[in-house]
C-alpha cells in the first residue's frame, strides 16, 4: 500500500489516502504539514525532500511500527 501511495502525483488523491490511512494528526488536513524550513526536518530527510519536485511523493520511509510518506506540494524561498 505505501508502494502505491509513493506513486501518486496529485495532490488530491494524495490526500485522500492520508485521510483514509494515516496515523497522525495531519490526517484531518489530508496529511498537510505548515510550512516550514527545511532545516526543521531531521537531517536524514533533507536530501530526499530537495530531490522532489512538485506533486512527487517519497518512497515509503520505514520507522519504528510506521511507514512515512512525503509529499512536497510546493516550494518558498
Amino acid at each position: 500500500l505505501a508502494r502505491q501511495i509513493s506513486s501518486l502525483s496529485s495532490e488530491d488523491a494524495f490526500s485522500a489516502a492520508a485521510r483514509q490511512y494515516s496515523a497522525t494528526p495531519t490526517r484531518d488536513a489530508g496529511g498537510r504539514l505548515p510550512w516550514a524550513p527545511l532545516t526543521q526536518y531531521p537531517e536524514g530527510l533533507r536530501p530526499l525532500i530537495l530531490s522532489l519536485r512538485p506533486g512527487e511523493v517519497t518512497p515509503p520511509i520505514p520507522l519504528t511500527g510506521a511507514v512515512a510518506l512525503l509529499q512536497l506540494r510546493a516550494v518558498r524561498e
